[in-house]
């Protein structure tokens, strides 16, 4: 894929979040799985998101499925914020953000956040802001070191609490900037 369409993929991804986070629904489980990217006859890409089996509502009225670990894969788990793997219902707009940014993380350095969910705290960890830069694997990607560092940031409370303004100010702005 081009850089673009890579690009156009997040973008995808955050508009359909950012309209379950208004509409109230956190997905708690997005990863590469939960992601159907098609190309059409045009030549477009089309993005949907999937896999609202774990889903659960902001306002937490109803809690959804509190079996979210019998429904993620192994491999899920890489792209799912430190709360929702130590509890499910300690999921907020900031959980599906951290998602987001593990996502922007593969579709730019081409890579899953690290072979292994230790792996993947171990990097969390040792960079300087906390959360993943990809440039510690693609040094061409520096530019999106803070961004991306943002929306993974180990602390659900020190991460971007708006996956729109996330990538609008930390990835759109710092891609297009002159």
């Amino acid at each position: 894929l081009f850089f673009d369409e890579r690009l156009h993929i997040l973008q995808s991804i955050v508009e359909s979040v950012a309209h379950c986070h208004r509409a109230g629904v956190l997905h708690r489980n997005l990863s590469p799985a939960s992601v159907l990217v098609r190309r059409e006859k045009s030549g477009a890409l089309s993005v949907r998101l999937h896999r609202f089996q774990t889903s659960t509502w902001v306002e937490h009225s109803s809690q959804g499925t509190l079996h979210v670990d019998d429904l993620a894969h192994g491999l899920d788990r890489l792209y799912q914020a430190p709360e929702v793997l130590s509890d499910p219902q300690k999921a907020i707009a900031e959980s599906d953000v951290f998602s987001v940014g593990c996502l922007a993380w593969l579709l730019f350095t081409g890579q899953a956040p690290a072979p292994s969910l230790k792996e993947r705290d171990q990097r969390l960890r040792a960079s300087p802001e906390g959360g993943l830069c990809p440039s510690a694997v693609r040094p061409d990607l520096a530019a999106l070191d803070e961004g991306i560092s943002f929306a993974t940031r180990p602390n659900q409370h020190e991460r971007a609490d708006d996956v729109a303004g996330w990538f609008d100010v930390w990835i759109l702005d710092v891609l297009t900037r002159p």
